[in-house]
C-alpha cells in the first residue's frame, strides 16, 4: 500500500470524445479548446506555485487524460515541474481510456516518467459497454492491458463497473476473471450510480429506471470467487471528488 505523507496534486483534464452517460465530472467534447486550456491551467500554477512546499504524487485525472496530443501532456507535465516540488519517488498517475492505448502513447508516457496507469475499462462484456456508450470494446480493453503489460508500468490499476441492466452475476464474474488474469495491482469495482444531472439520472427522476436494491447491489459485491489474491475495491458510488480517486490510487 502506497504511503503518502505530502500533499498530492490533481490535475482535472476536461476532455473527452464523447461524453459517458452516467458521468458527472466537468468535461466537454470538442477539443478545439485544447490549448486554451493549457494557457489557462499554466497561469494558475503561477498563482499556486509558492502555496506548497513538496508534493508526493501527481494525477491527472478526467475527462480523459489520455486524449491529449503527446506534445500537450509534455508541456503540461514540463510547466508542473517548472512550477512546483516533487519528492524523488511521486507516484504518477494518468488515467486512460483504453482505445487511446497504442505503443507512441505508451513511450511518450514513460518518457514522462508516469508509473502507475489507472484504465477505465468498466467492462470486458461488449454489451455492458454499449450500454454505457463506452468508444472502446472488449477486445480494444483486453489489447491495451497486454501493451501496458509489454510496457511494464510500475502499476496499473483497473475500473470496473456493477449493478447494469441486464448483467448478472455470472458475466460480472467472467469480467472480474479477465481483469485479474492481468494481474493489475488494483481493481476498484463502482456500482452504477445515477446521478442527478447525467442522462442516466434523468430517466431515473422521470420514473424510467430505478437504481439496485440494495440485497441485489451487496450480491454483485459478495459474489467475486476471485483466483487472484490482488486488492479488488467495491464501492456503493462512483468517485465523486478529487481526493477520492487520489486515495483509490494510494490503496495499491
Amino acid at each position: 500500500m502506497t504511503e503518502f505523507t505530502h500533499p498530492g496534486l490533481y490535475v482535472h483534464v476536461p476532455f473527452c470524445k464523447t461524453k459517458c452517460p452516467y458521468c458527472d465530472f466537468y468535461s466537454v467534447t470538442s477539443l478545439s479548446s485544447i490549448q486554451d486550456w493549457l494557457e489557462a491551467i499554466k497561469r494558475e500554477m503561477l498563482l499556486y506555485r509558492d502555496r506548497f512546499s513538496l508534493f508526493d504524487s501527481l494525477y491527472l485525472g478526467g475527462g480523459t487524460p489520455s486524449l491529449l496530443p503527446d506534445h500537450d501532456l509534455a508541456e503540461l507535465h514540463h510547466h508542473l515541474l517548472h512550477c512546483f516540488s516533487f519528492s524523488s519517488d511521486t507516484e504518477f498517475t494518468v488515467e486512460v481510456n483504453p482505445d487511446d492505448i497504442h505503443s507512441s502513447k505508451l513511450v511518450a508516457l514513460q518518457d514522462l516518467g508516469v508509473n502507475r496507469i489507472s484504465m477505465g475499462v468498466q467492462s470486458f462484456d461488449d454489451r455492458d459497454l454499449r450500454f454505457l456508450k463506452r468508444r472502446h470494446t472488449a477486445d480494444q480493453a483486453v489489447t491495451a492491458m497486454d501493451g501496458l503489460k509489454g510496457a511494464a508500468f510500475a502499476k496499473v490499476g483497473l475500473d470496473l463497473m456493477y449493478g447494469l441492466p441486464g448483467q448478472t452475476e455470472s458475466s460480472w464474474l467472467k469480467t472480474l476473471e479477465q481483469a485479474t488474469s492481468f494481474n493489475p495491482e488494483h481493481i476498484s469495482c463502482y456500482q452504477l450510480t445515477l446521478e442527478e444531472r447525467t442522462p442516466f439520472g434523468i430517466l431515473k427522476t422521470q420514473g424510467e429506471w430505478k437504481t439496485l436494491d440494495e440485497e441485489t447491489g451487496s450480491a454483485f459485491s459478495s459474489s467475486p470467487r476471485l483466483s487472484s489474491k490482488k486488492k479488488v475495491t467495491f464501492t456503493t458510488r462512483s468517485p465523486t471528488s478529487q481526493e477520492e480517486k487520489r486515495t483509490s490510487a494510494g490503496t495499491t
